[in-house]
């Protein structure tokens, strides 16, 4: 009884990895084509993340405030032995502060980024294909920085690209002190 039980698990567990393997192909062959995109919320605004722009995607970790910084600064966090600068992406791009749960994620920029930074976002909703979403014209005034093209889904909802490098270039991110 015990290895039928056993023979059981070992195959759930094969099914599992399987399943997590095919998963895994099809969100590294979407990340390698330019249509990949992390899905994220930011606030109510559905937002999309060129894959590109991401090195690591974690849980959040704790972090450590510092004193007379930007509320949008949360502090410094050990990320595999390395300190890195956490800001709360909503609160700095002019919406309210993140709410940090077992949903949230801190987004690691890569070194050619800007070394040793990364973004608390309060809600990761995986990986998109702009193969699936039809380009909005663009609007009569331009888009809040750092926000950029809309798109719009098969089930009607609007999508914003967000880019970190037009946020990396902001004059406001390199001053997190008040």
């Amino acid at each position: 009884m015990e290895s039928v039980i056993k023979q059981a698990q070992a195959e759930r567990l094969r099914a599992f990895q399987l399943q997590l393997l095919v998963r895994l192909r099809a969100a590294h062959h979407a990340a390698q084509s330019c249509e990949g995109r992390l899905g994220m919320m930011l606030g109510e605004r559905r937002c999309l993340l060129d894959l590109r722009q991401a090195a690591v995607l974690a849980p959040v970790v704790s972090i450590t405030p510092v004193p007379l910084s930007k509320d949008w600064y949360l502090g410094l966090a050990d990320m595999c032995g390395s300190l890195i600068n956490v800001i709360d992406l909503a609160r700095f791009c002019g919406m309210a502060s993140s709410v940090c749960d077992k949903r949230s994620r801190i987004i690691v920029l890569p070194a050619s980024l800007a070394a040793n930074s990364a973004f608390l976002v309060p809600r990761v909703l995986g990986v998109c294909s702009l193969r699936d979403m039809v380009l909005q014209p663009e609007a009569e005034s331009a888009p809040a920085i750092p926000f950029g093209r809309s798109y719009r889904a098969g089930d009607g909802l609007e999508w914003t690209e967000i880019n970190f490098v037009t946020i990396v270039n902001d004059v406001r991110f390199g001053r997190a002190g008040v």
